[in-house]
């Protein structure tokens, strides 16, 4: 299985998670992707927010890049000795609590719900109290969250102790001044247009911890 200190060339591997369909991978190299503050050497712990709404593709139908890209920063982590939670959000909440267990971090990863798009911070609140300290906290979705204020507002609360990134799937960025807006200025936002910027995206923020030895 491929590893973060495999590096970017090696990354084919992940063509192996399960029913994450990546016929494409398998025969490419690859690299590039922005860097992020998203990897250094001495991580937190990472909880993972990923929209699998009707909105997100369906791993289960075709590739969904949105999927990787959280594997791909969850194994980042956990190769760092931290642990990973997800919450994979939807209608409801899937949650999985903080654990260094790759399988169970995967299969929640990959949970498509195919409902609306509601973001509980209660759910969010209980998984952080479960925090050891600061943690990570990665946000993948398009966005369209049907109770956008009250996330704003919990988000406000979290970004006093915890870093906070939003990986944005986005084919129309003219609502993002406004979106980035409400959220507190210590967010980091990388905007998205395809599926595969957002898996280039995570592909650079770890080819530069591999290549800065984690330094920040």
């Amino acid at each position: 299985n491929w590893t973060p200190e495999d590096g970017i060339d090696r990354l084919a591997p992940l063509a192996s998670f399960g029913r994450v369909c990546t016929p494409g991978l398998t025969k490419k190299w690859l690299r590039s992707g922005r860097e992020s503050n998203l990897v250094r050497q001495s991580l937190p712990d990472l909880l993972i927010l990923i929209d699998s709404s009707g909105s997100m593709t369906n791993p289960c139908e075709s590739v969904s890049y949105a999927v990787l890209a959280g594997i791909v920063a969850a194994l980042t982590y956990l190769d760092h000795g931290s642990r990973v939670a997800v919450i994979n959000f939807s209608s409801e909440d899937l949650i999985l609590e903080f654990t260094r267990d790759r399988v169970k971090v995967e299969k929640y990863l990959v949970a498509y719900q195919n409902g609306g798009t509601t973001v509980h911070p209660d759910s969010i609140k209980r998984i952080l109290h479960q925090a050891r300290g600061p943690v990570d906290i990665l946000l993948i979705s398009d966005m369209a969250i049907s109770n956008l204020d009250e996330v704003v507002q919990a988000m406000t609360s979290f970004a006093c102790s915890h870093r906070i990134f939003v990986f944005l799937i986005t084919e129309d960025s003219k609502d993002l001044p406004q979106l980035q807006s409400k959220f507190p200025r210590s967010v980091e936002w990388h905007k998205v247009k395809n599926d595969q910027d957002l898996l280039n995206l995570v592909l650079g923020a770890v080819r530069k911890g591999l290549e800065d030895g984690g330094k920040p």
